[in-house]
């Protein structure tokens, strides 16, 4: 703008003379050529200036021109690859290609009944696999090969004989996320973790590992609440008509805080 702004003059040359370095560039010179040939009656010694610093490369305007074309062109057609390859991508189901190229379903599908199984399923068997590699020294592969074979074993006496045996003691799901897992766990020297470890030994000691807790909450919830109406002045059968009517409340309190 400054350019086409000035007459032909010593100034326009010294506007000039501070983007010859930018002349070599063909963006910044294509675009100028673009804006110079307008027309403008005040351009033509910006014009000679350009194609003489063109010149000093061994370039010329119409070169330049197409040079930028070609390069606009090329990035159009990159930028529709691009595109086009994003869609593809979208376009895939991934989940059916992991299940077609993992060493794990491919194993659990030839000696399993994996296959019928429905997608969440077959998530969690893969998800429980993951776990106990994790912590075990084998891979995931060899973990998976070794709860088949427990299966196996559980589907057969000592001298490889079939025996009848319902689905809870051959099946390899029972061995992964079933009841039997701890079988599995010992085999593959499997080390849980410390809150596993807590919440096994909870469950071991079933109704009790319920009751106490919710008891000793609501117990503590009443002995506060005793000791607060004690400071309020009131008598004792007031106190205890109080705690009375506050049992209730006080284990449904302690058992929704228990569950949580």
């Amino acid at each position: 703008d400054k350019v086409l702004a000035t007459d032909d003059s010593a100034d326009r040359q010294s506007i000039l003379s501070n983007f010859s370095a930018h002349a070599q560039d063909t963006t910044f010179a294509t675009q100028l050529l673009y804006r110079l040939r307008d027309g403008s009656q005040n351009a033509g010694k910006a014009l000679e200036w350009l194609e003489g610093e063109l010149e000093k490369t061994g370039s010329d305007a119409e070169e330049i021109i197409i040079s930028e074309h070609h390069t606009l062109s090329s990035g159009n057609v990159t930028t529709g690859n691009i595109i086009r390859g994003l869609r593809l991508i979208n376009d895939v189901d991934w989940t059916v290609w992991f299940e077609g190229v993992s060493r794990i379903d491919t194993v659990l599908r030839e000696r399993t009944d994996f296959a019928a199984l429905d997608f969440f399923s077959r998530d969690q068997y893969r998800t429980a696999i993951e776990e106990l590699a994790r912590r075990s020294n084998l891979s995931e592969y060899r973990v998976a090969e070794k709860a088949i074979e427990l299966a196996g074993h559980a589907a057969s006496d000592g001298d490889g004989d079939v025996v009848l045996t319902g689905p809870a003691h051959t099946d390899v799901g029972f061995f992964l996320v079933g009841p039997r897992r701890l079988e599995l766990e010992k085999a593959i020297g499997y080390r849980p973790t410390i809150s596993q470890t807590v919440k096994r030994a909870f469950r071991k000691t079933g109704w009790l590992g319920i009751v106490v807790p919710v008891f000793a909450l609501t117990a503590l919830l009443l002995v506060l609440s005793g000791n607060a109406l004690a400071n309020l002045g009131l008598s004792v059968p007031s106190i205890v008509l109080m705690l009375a009517l506050f049992a209730v409340p006080a284990s449904e309190g302690a058992l929704a805080f228990f569950n949580t």
